[in-house]
């Protein structure tokens, strides 16, 4: 298991240009059978149905993997998370997670606690490491890298800066 190596929060001011299944449902009447279809939701829909936090639209996320996007087993895996706030509220970041998923196997890696005030118009960058298992190598995994975060109302956000399929690279 891996966890982050360290972090690193700096914020800046932006530039002019950084602004601009089906369900069924069967019902038996005597000998005759009914079948109504639901339609097909939308992911986004289900999600918020189900009360999981969405980014705001007051921020933008990007993610630089600073050596390039391999992802060798058994070696440290780093990347750069940058966070601008866009609104005219502050945020509160609280933490960076990732995780690999597959279905045979899954790793989650430790959550990096951030708690770092980003105030209007600002920008701030998180460091985040990571070392994925030597079992893991020669194998696709989905990577997710969540970034969450909270207004000062209360109201909490997570963005998926990252949510690919990738090959851990055997060495």
């Amino acid at each position: 298991m891996g966890g982050p190596e360290g972090s690193l929060a700096g914020t800046q001011d932006l530039t002019k240009d950084e602004e601009t299944a089906e369900d069924s449902i069967i019902e038996d009447e005597d000998e005759e059978t009914e079948v109504e279809e639901d339609k097909p939701t939308d992911l986004a829909e289900d999600k918020e149905e189900e009360g999981e936090p969405e980014a705001s639209q007051s921020a933008d996320t990007t993610i630089r993997f600073v050596k390039g996007e391999d992802f060798p087993a058994n070696n440290i895996v780093k990347f750069l998370v940058g966070f601008t706030n866009k609104g005219t509220e502050d945020f509160i970041v609280e933490s960076l997670d990732a995780s690999f998923c597959y279905p045979q196997d899954y790793q989650n890696f430790t959550a990096l606690s951030l708690n770092t005030l980003v105030p209007p118009q600002r920008q701030a960058t998180f460091e985040y490491s990571f070392n994925p298992a030597e079992p893991m190598g020669g194998q696709p995994f989905g990577l997710v890298i969540n970034l969450n975060y909270k207004d000062l109302k209360g109201n909490v956000f997570q963005d998926a800066v990252f949510n690919q399929t990738i090959t851990v690279i055997e060495r």
